[in-house]
């Protein structure tokens, strides 16, 4: 402290010398020729620090100011300058914890320091500083810019970073984490002055591409990858936020099935829409560019596309007064061989050996093994229509195919369906599978899924599924839940539902079609601490019954071991059975979900799930069971399994939280005969949210 200007509070607690005479000495050990001051001597009651200084609810010239208070404090004293002012050491004495300061500058870095006041000449050491920033402008005065990362290798910028500046503050730091490209979203105010700065190259810094698109979809600013300098200004212009008759669609994405693309972005679900496609990379189209095509529907397809062949798209919107948006684009796209096979797995109800009457209907779920001339199997999943896609196989001739379906249950063994094709094909192959009931058995069975975290004092969300084995209605189906009172409250469900007692509930489901199944959305509020405080186990347990005779009754019950969690990560997987299964039960089914959350600024359009199966576990027992969304699943030989999840739109938690959410579930059984004691069965789930990394 050479300039001798800052002053230092020592509080020292005489807790232990109450009715003693004491003597307070200061000593300095050594001698340097050191000087002291020492001032402003009190012996009063001890005054304990604030902690936890936060801000929130930030505007142009406001801020709420929270703090944890030591207890029965009620008066504290609040300094708030600029970042580059020192403080004055007297503040405004408050009452109320949070405080709002008003009067604040937009776009200004500010600190915040506070003390306790415990009475006339007792104060507290002070607790800061604690910064924060100001917006430029108030929200209602923004607009979203779109920054459009690159990198030519398609990895991510290596260490390198860009930041966007408005109004003298960073307001978004930008990193590329790979893929073909990746949008951010950056709030600007509007007409008001803001620059992109390229702090930092990393180590492949002539392989950094950007692009700036501003609200009408135009692209303000382009830097290719090898150009540019690292540590300067890349770009200074004035935000534009004008009302626009006509705005753009974004987050535009292709998604490629065979030779046909499905296209898909932010913006009308019906209008008039051009898209324009091209092979040329460096095509990029204007105004006056003709369309490839036009479209009325959000999604459309685009068909007959060449193998082999890299497309890059981009959609404009045609306005009600003929009026036309800017393209929005591009969409890489990435066509494969173009060959696939594709089919609908049906019943064949009135045994007529035909599966194409109105009222053979489809079979969700069915299993289908797929071997393509000598390459190993491939285990496709039938979606809730019955339909099946086996995409991008190889080219060749007379190939030799064999569809084996997995028999569900109340069917024999089926015959494989055996086909010879030759790839490339004009037309894609269609393999239908026609299925002969052998007999008519009963079967209902349920599962409980947790799709939220059990957090003490939060409401926590499951789904009970019960299913219909069987090729007939399910009558009079009812669902009944034991639950421990002890630790969560029943809130509701979203069918008819009566309270049989204190820690039951009883809901009524109705009919379910055949191989159909019906769904119970619950919420339980998890106790608040002390009751639960992270790591008490939540205990459910689920009975099905129905009006007709069930033939296979061990699996109308569900259990359900869930533990309290503090903070949690909303990606996650689980394994329903818990930590451990006991010798006598590796026959039984696991249940695994894999739960995902788009914490972004914008909706995930395709989501991808990749998850490896344990070489312990019988893949040949894999069933995916149920979904918060439509999705497809194949497992290969290896036992990779990819669940997608394509169109989803899965919105963006911070302008829907209950709709960013999503799960998947899937039931598998443990190797009996290999399995032994002490034995782990581990998983791990890769959740890819469009182009991003896992």
């Amino acid at each position: 402290n050479p300039n001798q200007t800052v002053w230092k509070q020592q509080a020292v607690s005489l807790a232990n010398y109450v009715g003693q005479m004491i003597y307070i000495a200061f000593v300095m050990t050594g001698d340097n020729g050191d000087s002291w001051m020492i001032d402003n001597m009190y012996v009063n009651a001890f005054c304990p620090t604030p902690t936890n200084i936060t801000a929130s609810n930030l505007t142009a010239t406001t801020a709420t100011l929270g703090w944890i208070s030591p207890p029965d404090v009620t008066s504290w004293s609040l300094e708030v300058v600029p970042i580059w002012e020192a403080p004055t050491g007297t503040g405004t004495v408050v009452t109320s914890n949070p405080y709002v300061v008003t009067g604040l500058t937009p776009g200004v870095e500010y600190k915040a320091y506070i003390h306790s006041v415990c009475g006339p000449d007792n104060i507290s050491d002070y607790a800061g500083p604690f910064f924060f920033t100001t917006p430029n402008c108030e929200a209602s005065n923004q607009c979203p810019y779109i920054f459009r990362l690159t990198s030519s290798s398609g990895y991510n910028w290596s260490n390198g970073y860009m930041t966007v500046v408005q109004g003298g503050s960073t307001i978004a730091t930008l990193s590329f984490t790979g893929g073909p490209l990746q949008d951010v979203l950056v709030p600007l105010c509007d007409n008001m002055p803001f620059s992109l700065v390229w702090n930092q190259g990393g180590v492949y810094a002539q392989e950094i591409g950007i692009q700036i698109i501003n609200v009408l979809g135009e692209v303000v600013y382009s830097k290719p990858p090898g150009t540019g300098t690292p540590n300067t200004t890349l770009y200074q212009g004035t935000a534009v936020c004008s009302v626009v008759n006509c705005f753009a669609p974004y987050n535009l994405i292709a998604t490629p099935v065979g030779t046909t693309a499905s296209i898909a972005f932010t913006g009308p679900a019906e209008g008039a829409f051009d898209y324009y496609i091209t092979d040329d990379a460096t095509a990029v189209p204007v105004p006056a560019t003709a369309p490839s095509g036009t479209a009325t529907t959000n999604p459309f397809e685009i068909a007959y596309l060449s193998p082999e062949t890299d497309y890059f798209l981009y959609v404009r919107i045609v306005c009600e007064d003929e009026s036309q948006s800017y393209w929005a684009g591009p969409s890489a796209l990435n066509v494969g061989t173009g060959n696939l096979i594709t089919g609908t797995v049906r019943i064949d109800s009135n045994e007529d050996g035909d599966c194409s009457d109105a009222e053979d209907f489809a079979i969700p779920g069915t299993q289908l093994v797929v071997t393509v001339g000598t390459d190993e199997p491939i285990y496709a999943f039938a979606n809730v229509e019955g339909q099946y896609v086996i995409d991008n196989l190889p080219d060749g001739d007379d190939v030799a195919v064999t569809i084996q379906p997995v028999a569900p249950y109340g069917f024999d063994e089926i015959d494989p369906v055996n086909l010879t094709v030759d790839f490339p094909a004009v037309t894609p192959t269609v393999a239908d599978v026609c299925l002969a009931l052998s007999d008519i058995n009963n079967d209902i069975e349920v599962v409980l899924i947790p799709t939220t975290n059990a957090q003490a004092g939060f409401l926590s969300n499951y789904t009970a599924v019960v299913y219909n084995n069987a090729p007939i209605a399910a009558t009079g189906v009812t669902l009944s839940i034991d639950y421990d009172n002890g630790h969560v409250d029943f809130v509701s469900v979203n069918e008819t539902v009566a309270e049989v007692d204190s820690n039951t509930v009883l809901i009524t489901l109705g009919n379910i079609a055949p191989f159909g199944s019906a769904t119970a959305l619950i919420e339980f509020q998890v106790l608040p601490p002390p009751v639960n405080v992270g790591g008490e186990a939540l205990a459910f347990s689920c009975y099905a019954a129905m009006a007709e005779t069930d033939t296979a009754i061990e699996n109308n019950t569900y259990i359900l071991n869930q533990f309290v969690v503090n903070s949690f990560d909303p990606n996650d997987i689980t394994v329903h059975e818990g930590a451990a299964v006991f010798i006598g039960d590796e026959n039984r089914y696991l249940h695994y979900t894999i739960r995902f959350q788009n914490t972004g600024t914008a909706p995930a359009v395709n989501i991808r799930v990749e998850n490896q199966l344990d070489a312990k576990l019988d893949w040949a027992t894999f069933d995916p069971i149920i979904a918060s969304h439509d999705f497809t699943a194949v497992r290969d030989a290896n036992g990779l399994v990819n669940f997608r999840f394509n169109n989803i739109f899965l919105a963006d938690s911070t302008s829907n939280e209950p709709a960013s959410h999503g799960f998947v579930t899937y039931r598998i059984k443990p190797k009996a005969d290999i399995v032994e004691v002490g034995d782990v069965i581990s998983s791990t789930a890769g959740i890819f949210f469009d182009f991003n990394a896992p």
